[in-house]
């Protein structure tokens, strides 16, 4: 059943709503976790200003998948007229098809992935969403009426990548509360946590220097553990990128970038996130050595 006006205007309010609250945790947590003291305080404040913002690259996407899958589909074979191309942006291609349908009328049909069968005169028969106009399915056609490929748009898998990365984030925070706290603002056992190295009071006068030892010692531990996260995270960016570069023009793989081109794109993107996200960790572990050392 098609959605009417009112209930896509509902729909789309609702969405409004949930991007204005988490919007909200986001800016009052993240204040709390910046300005309070190390504690169960800070702790919670952090986890979910993180839930609230990896949400939006899951509910966003889903959301918009959810409306998508309500609205009508047809079907019609025909040939491109006219392609009028609103951004040529690889990442942010965007097209109108104008195609001839076998009846003798016209559609308008939009695609969000760049294609170079988007010719006046190819032939296609074409699957796509009647309320928006956005492409499905296209299958391609030589003038006998035989298929010669196919064009599938990419939107589900970017949908996926999105998803991926919002549930990656979700666990990476969890992983970061239950590290520092096990809800109750005490310290969780976990014989294989390495304590966080400015815990202590540096400026205890009644920390010796075999307390001092061991506080270094945890920081090496942790700065390896991270280190070691990143290395594995960054050998997996530049793998997936060079595997990324096969479907570009010109190599092996190009006739598959929108299908499975697609996979691997998102899989550079996630790499990527979580290359930085090591780095950056693994950057505050060595200047976290670096001050114990100092002091």
């Amino acid at each position: 059943m098609p959605y009417t006006a009112g209930v896509t205007a509902i729909y789309l309010d609702l969405l409004w709503i949930y991007c204005a609250i988490s919007f909200a945790l986001i800016v009052i947590c993240g204040y709390i976790s910046s300005t309070a003291s190390d504690g169960p305080g800070e702790w919670r404040a952090r986890f979910i200003a993180t839930l609230s913002f990896a949400s939006w690259f899951i509910v966003a996407p889903s959301a918009w998948e959810l409306w998508e899958s309500h609205l009508p589909t047809f079907e019609f074979s025909g040939a491109i007229a006219a392609v009028r191309v609103e951004r040529q942006s690889s990442r942010h291609y965007s097209a109108w098809l104008t195609i001839q349908t076998t009846l003798g009328g016209d559609v308008s049909v939009h695609t969000s992935d760049a294609n170079a069968a988007w010719v006046p005169g190819q032939r296609l028969r074409i699957r796509y969403f009647g309320d928006t106009g956005e492409l499905i399915h296209a299958d391609l056609l030589d003038a006998s009426g035989n298929q010669t490929g196919e064009v599938n748009s990419t939107a589900v898998f970017s949908c996926t990548a999105s998803v991926l990365l919002g549930l990656f984030l979700c666990w990476a925070g969890w992983r970061r509360y239950k590290r520092d706290a096990n809800g109750t603002g005490q310290a969780e056992e976990d014989p294989d946590a390495i304590p966080a190295p400015d815990a202590p009071d540096l400026n205890d006068e009644e920390l010796d220097k075999a307390e001092m030892a061991k506080f270094t010692e945890s920081a090496r531990r942790q700065f390896a553990r991270e280190k070691r996260r990143m290395l594995v995270a960054g050998a997996a960016f530049v793998a997936s990128c060079g595997l990324a570069s096969l479907f570009l023009h010109g190599h092996s793989l190009h006739r598959y970038l929108n299908s499975a081109g697609g996979v691997v794109l998102a899989l550079c993107f996630a790499f990527m996130i979580a290359f930085t996200i090591t780095s950056i960790a693994a950057v505050g572990s060595w200047l976290s050595i670096r001050r114990l050392e100092q002091d």
